[in-house]
């Protein structure tokens, strides 16, 4: 009974080995890839209970000894017995601490090739695992801005360094306000971290700073501690700030987050809701848990009031919000060649209206190939009819419409219309006394019409008779 107890139990065994271990680990793992530590036959006649559960399946054998008989000291090869392979060698426990499959691996890639001996060594031989060591230190503390940077140098890490964390803390508030920061890696292999205490909305005083290293097997130790006291500014504490770094674009800045593994800031314009929204990706700013993205308008295809929300993702793949705040892009000027070879456009011609230097150019080409053919003054809306930006097709077109009366213009005509959002907002002429060619008002580079974009009568008719419906039409 005892022995078909046991027949059962590594038939279990068997089976446990097949449903738990992770693709990859046992049912692809080859023989020949472990025959270094690994002898099939020779695993299965030295265990009967082996033999009784597997009969000649290598493949399962292997799966045992790896999942089990390594743990359970059995031999699968007589030069190897991984408790003297890991009793005989400090560097490998360093490296390793209680992974016996790495011993094994490595044994395999790199050990018996260096004619390491992984036999008769029942007794650890040489100190235990030993805790790496260095030196923390301030090394920059600047009361005019909140900041301060602490560095971890002079690193003995047998088994090497996974990652460095500052945890830091007011005095004032014990660990309340605890914060755990990943420290970045210097060329000369030293690890710095630095801090925002105004950003974070700390407060003036001293900071407590402990340094923790996660060496390379897995362990974390502690490195030393230090403190710093600082005269944080009296500004408000700011989390989510943004700065104007060109012609329609601005640069916004999240700080201290320090468990995020990816940001995302989130905008759209007040204009248009969020029928606008972008995800603009966050790029880490290198310290002090910063990051920032460049909120273009161009992306928007319109310039305004904007609202931003900042979605963060840490490193436990949980999303929350972060921070939201308003801004403002301003355009002034024109867009380069770049950005309307960038364009596509449904006919051979394309149209581009500056509102900002009253000019509508009309180009002539195809993708990355537009050349302009006429440059023409213009006049657009007034402030409370602003002319739309965003990008529009020519969807209809007639010779001339007459004007509802109002109190600046009784009557009048248009000539030579081109309309982009439907009947509402067009190309057409200057104002004309009604049914005349008699002007009322030929105003260009002004923001005096009611929204549409009035132009000179010959290159009103330009449009009206050269440009094909469906042409992209790009008003910034």
């Amino acid at each position: 009974m005892k022995r078909l107890f046991s027949k059962i139990m590594i038939m279990a065994a068997a089976v446990l080995t097949a449903v738990l271990l992770p693709k990859g680990v046992a049912e692809a793992e080859e023989p020949s890839e472990w025959s270094a530590v690994f002898n099939g036959e020779y695993y299965l006649n030295s265990y009967a209970d082996l033999r009784a559960a597997f009969g000649n399946d290598i493949n399962a054998a292997l799966d045992h000894y790896l999942t089990f008989g390594l743990p359970e000291g059995r031999i699968a090869e007589p030069s190897f017995d991984v408790y003297s392979y890991r009793n005989r060698y400090l560097d490998l426990r360093n490296a390793f601490g209680t992974d016996l499959r790495a011993f094994a691996a490595h044994f395999c890639k790199y050990g018996k090739s260096e004619g390491r001996i992984a036999t008769d060594c029942p007794y650890i031989e040489g100190p235990e695992y030993t805790d790496p060591t260095g030196s923390v230190a301030v090394i920059s503390a600047d009361n005019s801005t909140g900041i301060f940077s602490v560095r971890l140098s002079d690193i003995v890490s047998p088994s090497g360094v996974s990652s460095v964390s500052f945890p830091v803390w007011s005095e004032e508030n014990g660990q309340d306000d605890i914060i755990w920061a990943p420290a970045d890696r210097q060329a000369d292999g030293s690890y710095i971290m630095t801090y925002d205490a105004a950003l974070l909305g700390g407060k003036s005083g001293k900071y407590i700073i402990h340094c923790y290293l996660t060496a390379g097997n897995g362990i974390m130790s502690f490195m030393g501690a230090t403190e710093v006291t600082i005269q944080v500014p009296d500004v408000p504490s700011k989390k989510l700030y943004y700065e104007t770094i060109g012609n329609g674009v601005v640069r916004m800045h999240a700080a201290g987050l320090y468990d995020a593994a990816k940001v995302e800031f989130m905008a759209w314009s007040e204009e248009y809701g969020q029928d606008d929204v972008k995800a603009h990706q966050g790029t880490y700013e290198g310290s002090g848990g910063r990051w920032y993205a460049d909120i273009d308008w161009h992306q928007h295809g319109r310039d305004g009031y904007f609202h931003c929300h900042v979605w963060v993702t840490n490193n436990a793949g949980e999303q929350y919000l972060y921070e939201a705040t308003d801004f403002t892009l301003t355009v002034n000027g024109s867009v380069s060649q770049d950005v309307i070879n960038d364009m596509s456009s449904a006919t051979n011609y394309l149209i581009a209206v500056s509102r900002y230097d009253f000019e509508t150019t009309v180009y002539q080409g195809s993708r990355g190939n537009w050349t302009p053919v006429r440059i023409m003054g213009c006049t657009v809306g007034e402030t409370g009819s602003r002319t739309p930006s965003g990008t529009y097709k020519i969807e209809s077109k007639g010779y001339s419409f007459s004007g509802p009366k109002n109190a600046a213009y009784p009557d009048y005509t248009c000539y030579y219309y081109s309309g982009f959002i439907g009947s509402t907002y067009m190309f057409h002429s200057v104002l004309y006394q009604p049914g005349t060619f008699n002007i009322i008002d030929n105003s260009m580079g002004e923001d005096v019409s009611h929204g549409c974009i009035r132009l000179l009568l010959d290159d009103a008719e330009f449009i009206y008779r050269n440009i094909p419906l469906g042409t992209k039409v790009y008003i910034y």
